[in-house]
């Protein structure tokens, strides 16, 4: 694992998972936080026609996908990190790594072959995304009770959140 490439990151995603599911959440942090890092250097953030370097220093880190296979591989290693990482926010109170206004990334693929439907993987990356802002909005609020205007701000925020669930 001496070089950053999507093989590594899928090997660390499966480290990941296992480690969480053998009763050791608090071994992960550590490779969920590696994980991100690597994420925004590969710029898998971005689909390929949106990426661009942002660097000082000019990066090629992964080579254009060579079709749709390997775009939809690219696709579904950044969504399993992503709800990695909601999942360690979740449950730490820690805010996320991968901020939610920096992916621009299409969901994953149903599966089948209908493009036009969303596949059971896409709804868990929603709903993960949903009860992290759940848990940022109520279980770990930032608010001062005694300040009308923090007040006002985190009912707003309620109110937003609460229409984006019933839609």
């Amino acid at each position: 694992m001496s070089s950053l490439s999507l093989e590594n990151l899928q090997a660390l995603v499966i480290l990941a998972f296992t480690t969480i599911g053998n009763g050791e959440p608090s071994e992960t942090w550590s490779i969920i936080a590696s994980m991100t890092r690597t994420v925004d250097f590969l710029q898998l953030t971005m689909e390929g026609e949106h990426a661009k370097t942002r660097y000082l220093v000019s990066t090629t880190p992964l080579s254009p996908p060579r079709d749709w296979v390997q775009e939809e591989e690219r696709r579904r290693v950044f969504w399993n990190v992503f709800n990695l990482d909601r999942y360690c926010s979740i449950m730490t109170g820690w805010s996320a790594g991968i901020p939610s206004d920096k992916i621009n990334r299409r969901l994953p693929a149903n599966g089948s072959y209908c493009p036009s439907s969303m596949g059971g993987f896409s709804y868990a990356v929603q709903a993960t995304e949903y009860l992290n802002r759940i848990a940022t909005c109520f279980l770990y609020p930032n608010v001062e009770f005694d300040d009308q205007q923090q007040v006002i701000a985190w009912l707003t925020r309620f109110k937003e959140l609460d229409l984006q669930l019933v839609q």
